[in-house]
């Protein structure tokens, strides 16, 4: 009994989910160091690495990490997102804190209208044939 006790616990431990960790650091030139590591201390090679807009919500930079665990990229010029993910759910993502020597532009967030105005053309056009359709009836007769 005992031993079927370790051997779970064991089994548990070996089986305890690790985490991704990385952090940003600034180099002072208009570029920054991203390095990564799983929370056990293995490098992250292979993982994928995005900078994400803020405003756009499009992929900014994105390469994979190399054997070396880090990166240099370009400090981006508008607000960002950083997302590091090396697969099998092990994702982390972190707000862009370094900001570029000029500060951020401002990017104006694309509005996508389209929410607004299908329902209401829709509704629009449903009401013009219920007109159509009465005129009609009342003509009729």
């Amino acid at each position: 009994m005992i031993k079927l006790f370790i051997i779970t616990i064991l089994l548990e431990l070996s089986l305890f989910p690790h985490s991704i960790v990385f952090n940003a650091l600034d180099n002072e030139d208009g570029t920054m160091e991203i390095i990564g590591m799983l929370s056990t201390g293995q490098n992250t090679e292979g993982a994928n690495f995005q900078l994400i807009s803020l405003a756009t919500s499009k992929v900014i930079y994105e390469k994979r990490i190399p054997e070396t665990g880090s990166i240099v990229v370009d400090i981006p010029k508008e607000a960002y997102k950083m997302v590091l993910d090396s697969g099998s759910g092990h994702v982390k993502e972190k707000k862009g804190e370094i900001e570029p020597l000029e500060g951020f532009q401002k990017v104006k967030k694309q509005n996508s209208n389209f929410t607004f105005y299908i329902p209401l053309v829709v509704s629009l056009l449903f009401i013009f044939s219920a007109l159509v359709l009465q005129f009609l009836r009342i003509k009729k007769n």
